[in-house]
């Protein structure tokens, strides 16, 4: 059996594949075809015109030969609109970007629309089709043919956006967004949250994780039910977005020495990858933000309007991250299983440490900042007020110190009096 932590990995990586979509449309018009060859048998007894197979032929032609080259042409362009967005942005805004769902439904529709004439055509060439089949055959391919050319209309105006700065931006600040309010919400989902340092201190038995990369997801709720159905305690010692070796220690078992088998159920609940996620990992998706700033703000595309939208996106996606999981119900905290909680100025560094250091030379930059900073401070929760008010105070030293002229420090000054 799969462990769930295990199979949503699996889940989620076929659910973002491109193949995914293309395959089953591909399967849904090897379907209808089949069910125009067998329509004769079901709908004998009613009348339907005389349609000839000339007809038929002509519109499966038509769509097998242009939608293989509308394929390829969409492919092209979606490669280039890629490209253009991860070279105005970040490269690890590919993943996030090529979730895109408009652009796998525009290509699972042109690929589906050509293997249903392919398959059509040969239906047709072997006489497969009676006169109900081949009734049935000219509703469905007008019908595809309307789908196809409405579906290529919107894909057109879709992929005009997909190239663009600001395209790229929200989709990243979506992410963000999602992952930081799923985060908030229930921040050990069923586990008793502690500060790292007490389950670094624990004396229970240590489980290592026996290969090395980055833990991408861990499923709480499972270690919960093994803790509960093995009468143990678990304290975990590493979440989503920490890096990991073959002898680090994944968690801390008391209670009795556990076995192989609760060994390797432990480590099954554990996702160990390559790479972070950004829809699991709100740091990671926050810096890829930051990150966004940070190459604008370089000397070579010197662009500090990119900037400051990513600190007005930043504004929402944690004015909208606070507001949401005030409002969530905690789950019921299993006092078997604890785990370390995320501090509140890991997220405030990751979001605004590397546009604080790289802008602090440009006014405009350090002073939307700072008015950025305090906007969050009048909507951020208590524990997040002094992480917020000692990261503009540092901010502003940097900017100081950065700027040259004293009219610029004088701005930014006045900008800063709220956490002074």
């Amino acid at each position: 059996m799969i462990p769930r932590a295990q199979f949503k990995e699996i889940w989620r990586l076929i659910s973002r594949s491109l193949w995914i979509r293309p395959a089953l449309y591909c399967i849904a018009a090897t379907g209808v075809v089949w069910l125009a060859t067998i329509s004769d048998n079901i709908l004998g007894r009613f009348y339907f015109y005389d349609v000839s197979q000339e007809t038929i032929a002509d519109l499966l032609g038509i769509i097998a030969s242009s939608m293989l080259a509308v394929t390829i042409f969409a492919v092209s362009v979606m490669n280039a609109a890629y490209a253009s967005a991860i070279r105005a942005t970040t490269p690890r805004a590919f993943e996030i970007m090529v979730a895109d769902s408009s652009t796998k439904q525009a290509l699972s529709s042109f690929l589906g629309a050509f293997i249903f004439a392919v398959v059509g055509v040969i239906g047709l060439n072997e006489n497969l089709y009676g006169q109900t089949g081949r009734a049935v055959m000219l509703v469905v391919t007008l019908g595809i043919f309307v789908w196809v050319v409405g579906t290529f209309v919107y894909w057109i105006d879709h992929v005009t956006q997909l190239g663009q700065m600001r395209h790229t931006l929200l989709r990243v600040a979506s992410t963000a967004e999602k992952s930081l309010i799923d985060y908030l919400s229930r921040p050990v989902n069923q586990a008793t949250p502690v500060a790292p340092e007490v389950v670094h201190d624990n004396k229970g038995h240590p489980i290592t994780a026996g290969e090395g990369g980055v833990v991408k997801t861990l499923s709480v709720t499972q270690l919960v039910t093994l803790a509960r159905d093995c009468d143990v305690e678990i304290d975990i010692a590493l979440i989503a977005g920490d890096p990991v070796g073959p002898k680090d220690v994944l968690c801390y078992v008391s209670g009795s020495d556990p076995d192989k088998a609760f060994v390797r159920s432990v480590r099954n609940c554990f996702v160990i990858g390559y790479n972070r996620d950004p829809a699991q990992d709100p740091e990671l998706s926050l810096r890829l933000l930051a990150e966004i700033a940070d190459r604008a703000l370089s000397p070579g595309v010197n662009d500090p309007g990119t900037a400051i939208d990513v600190l007005d996106a930043l504004n929402r996606v944690f004015a909208k991250a606070f507001e949401e999981s005030s409002r969530a119900e905690p789950a019921d905290a299993e006092p078997r299983v604890r785990m370390p909680v995320i501090a509140p100025e890991t997220f405030i560094r990751a979001a605004f440490a590397q546009i604080g250091r790289d802008g602090a030379g440009q006014i405009e930059v350090a002073e939307r900042l700072q008015h950025s900073l305090c906007t969050l401070a009048r909507s951020a929760p208590p524990e997040y007020q002094d992480a917020i008010c000692d990261y503009a105070r540092q901010a502003a030293r940097c900017s100081e110190e950065a700027l040259n002229n004293e009219w610029e420090i004088g701005r930014v000054r006045r900008a800063a009096d709220w956490c002074q």
